[in-house]
């Protein structure tokens, strides 16, 4: 005990802290006693202190389900509870270097439906969201909080966060926690996010050029420019080449009209259509693009840009002008999606094209 310093003593209720640090994920068994606070993670045993370095300097991929869970109304789950949910998932505090100028992808589910989230961090703090489906970019700031978790800020001032788990080759595991309304009731999930650090396949429907149903025809003509502007804002294709492209068969098929157009492009540069009993036979080459150009008539052609490849399916992107009369055309963009196989049949050894 050290002699008190009469000139140096302090009431207690005169006393004040410098730093408030609140306890998370406290483990009081026998074998693991740690707890954690806002400086880090605190443990008894030097052993478990070690082991929970190495952890964190050299982790092991995985995916943290254990605090899922949503909250509504009065019961909204704040920050804190996301962070202490955090904590129990051993998340590790990152800076922006582990995110800048990179882009994440999550696959989400809506009914039957899987569609692509891309979510690109700038490196200038700024990012945006976008998905394969013809919806409106969501922008975004973004930062690294004191904590060392992944804070996005939305330009209508929701917040969303990423807590970093773990990492490798193909994969990003976050704990993440999420904002939304529904018919004016606040939403907050706490939830396991897996992003792909390669884009997935998908089908990209963005910017597809709008239909006027009572006219038949656009709302209004595409151009070749906007083509190449929404094949990038579908996050790029993939180069065809002439090696790729020679021999390949092609099923276009529509399920609603029960309608199946083959494709076949030969390696002299001859490409037949055939739907049913009829054949159409033009020219197609590679342009400096790396999209197929097939060339029908004047003013008629097509460019194919090839968004993805998933066992036997192709993911396009396709501009197509054709006359309308004498002095106009009509030109369209639109995403869809071929087959190596034919649907009908699953086995394109049961289709013989006609000679």
């Amino acid at each position: 005990m050290l002699p008190q310093d009469p000139d140096n003593v302090w009431n207690w209720y005169d006393s004040f802290y410098r730093m408030h640090l609140q306890t998370y994920a406290m483990d009081t068994s026998v074998n693991n006693f740690s707890w954690a606070n806002d400086l880090g993670l605190f443990f008894l045993d030097e052993n478990l202190a070690y082991s929970k370095l190495d952890e964190v300097l050299n982790p092991e991929y995985r995916v943290c389900t254990s605090q899922n869970r949503e909250s509504s109304g009065d019961a909204l789950d704040e920050y804190p509870s996301f962070h202490n949910a955090a904590n129990n998932c051993g998340y590790i505090g990152i800076d922006a270097t582990y995110l800048n100028d990179m882009t994440l992808y999550l696959t989400e589910q809506e009914g039957e439906e899987e569609y692509v989230v891309a979510i690109t961090f700038n490196q200038d703090g700024t990012g945006d969201v976008k998905t394969n489906l013809d919806e409106q970019d969501q922008a975004f700031d973004w930062q690294i909080n004191s904590n060392g978790i992944v804070e996005l800020v939305f330009k209508d001032g929701n917040t969303t966060n990423f807590a970093y788990i773990a990492s490798n080759e193909d994969y990003y595991s976050f704990l993440g926690f999420h904002y939304w309304e529904e018919e004016g009731i606040p939403y907050r999930s706490i939830e396991d996010n897996v992003f792909s650090t390669s884009k997935p396949y998908s089908v990209c429907y963005r910017n597809d050029t709008e239909w006027d149903v009572e006219l038949d025809r656009p709302v209004a003509n595409a151009t070749l420019e906007e083509f190449q502007a929404t094949v990038a804002d579908c996050g790029g294709q993939m180069n065809f080449t002439q090696e790729m492209v020679a021999g390949m068969v092609l099923y276009d098929y529509n399920e609603g009209k029960d309608r199946l157009r083959v494709w076949e492009f030969k390696a002299d540069g001859v490409v037949t259509r055939t739907q049913e009993d009829i054949i159409k036979t033009w020219h197609w080459n590679i342009d400096e693009n790396g999209y197929i150009f097939i060339d029908i008539a004047e003013q008629d052609f097509e460019y194919i840009a090839l968004m993805g490849i998933e066992d036997n399916k192709y993911s396009l992107k396709i501009f197509s002008q054709y006359p309308e009369s004498q002095d106009s055309v009509i030109a369209e963009i639109f995403g869809t999606e071929f087959s190596s196989t034919n649907p009908r049949t699953t086995q394109t050894s049961e289709v013989v094209l006609p000679e």
